[in-house]
C-alpha cells in the first residue's frame, strides 16, 4: 500500500512526464491503456495504485528512449514505495538495465545458464587479475 507522499510523488512524476512528452492526460491514458479513472487516481494521488500499474507506466514511458525500461521501472517502484531506496551510488548502471531488459523474456532454465556464464566470466576475471598482479611483482 502506497503512503500519501509516495502517491503524490508518483502523480507529480506522471504529470511532469506527460508535459515533457507533450501528451494530454487523455493521450497518456490511450498510450498506457489505463482508464480515465486510473489516470485520475495517479495524477491526484487519491488512492494507491498497484505495483503492476507502476511497472506498466515504466514500460510506456521507457519507449521514448530516455531510460532503459529496467532503470525506469526500478526508479518508479522506489518512488511509489514498492522498493527500498538503495544507498547512494548503488543505482542500476546502464549495462545492468540493458541486461534486465534483454533477459525479461527468458525462461528460468535460460536465466540459470546466463547466471552460470556470469559466474564463469567472474572467475576468469579473478584469475586474470591474480596473474597480472604476480607479473607486476
Amino acid at each position: 500500500m502506497m503512503d500519501l507522499s509516495a502517491r503524490v510523488a508518483l502523480g507529480d512524476w506522471f504529470k511532469a512526464k506527460c508535459r515533457t512528452e507533450g501528451w494530454s492526460l487523455r493521450q497518456a491514458g490511450i498510450k498506457t491503456g489505463f482508464s480515465h479513472t486510473t489516470i485520475s487516481t495517479i495524477v491526484n494521488g487519491s488512492h494507491s495504485v498497484s505495483a503492476a500499474t507502476v511497472i506498466k507506466l515504466a514500460h510506456t514511458f521507457s519507449v521514448s528512449g530516455e531510460h532503459h525500461r529496467g532503470v525506469l521501472e526500478d526508479e518508479l517502484l522506489m518512488l511509489a514505495g514498492y522498493r527500498t531506496r538503495r544507498p547512494e551510488g548503488q543505482d542500476l548502471s546502464q549495462p545492468q538495465a540493458q541486461l534486465l531488459d534483454a533477459t525479461s523474456g527468458l525462461t528460468e532454465r535460460q536465466l540459470r545458464l546466463l547466471i552460470s556464464l556470469g559466474e564463469f566470466m567472474g572467475e576468469l576475471e579473478a584469475k586474470e587479475r591474480c596473474q597480472t598482479s604476480k607479473v607486476a611483482q
